[in-house]
């Protein structure tokens, strides 16, 4: 039974190997910054409003590069997602005129893949206190007047994720930890970012 389990997997890594070698998907939208030549900031769809969400080499992301044998997760919705609920959730923090970017340049989302377990559970992200959200980020605050207001780096992380209440009143979002995690950062308002 074990012997047919292992040259079961080992088939479908195969197969996988093969898929993905020949498989070809569109690029994404990019604009290429002043970092070298491979370096790619995926922008907005929309730049023109107050709130500006940029990710920076997403193909280099903790969350792009995970283990897994072509699990089911979709990588480039997973950022739009966040792109919305960013801008929606701080649009109304600023002030008229005020403008806000941020620019992620690793994400890391909660639970991870434990491909060990075998390829029944390829699909399958666990989570537990191993793998927390994590998001690295600049962000630049700007007035009306084009001028600096604030501007940092952060790296947020919430070791402690799966006892956050505000999680679970939006239990059926798979992004529910992460936003969770966002949101505290948001929450303490734009003095304090």
């Amino acid at each position: 039974m074990l012997n047919a389990r292992v040259a079961v997997f080992l088939s479908a890594t195969f197969a996988a190997a093969l898929l993905a070698g020949c498989a070809t998907t569109a690029a994404p939208p990019s604009t290429t910054t002043s970092a070298p030549a491979t370096a790619t900031t995926v922008a907005s769809p929309a730049t023109s409003g107050p709130v500006d969400i940029l990710f920076h080499d997403p193909h280099k992301f903790t969350e792009n590069t995970q283990a897994g044998f072509g699990h089911g997760f979709d990588h480039d919705g997973y950022m739009e997602n966040l792109r919305t609920f960013l801008v929606k959730k701080a649009t109304p923090m600023l002030q008229p005129g005020e403008k806000l970017t941020i620019t992620f340049t690793n994400i890391d989302l909660a639970g991870g893949y434990e491909p060990w377990r075998g390829p029944q559970l390829d699909n399958v992200r666990f989570m537990t206190n191993a793998y927390p959200p994590r998001f690295d980020f600049s962000f630049k605050l700007t007035g009306a007047d084009g001028q600096i207001i604030h501007q940092g780096t952060r790296k947020l992380t919430d070791l402690s994720y799966l006892q956050d209440f505000s999680a679970s009143i939006n239990d059926s979002d798979p992004l529910r930890y992460d936003k969770a995690l966002l949101m505290q950062w948001l929450r303490r308002g734009p003095a304090k970012w």
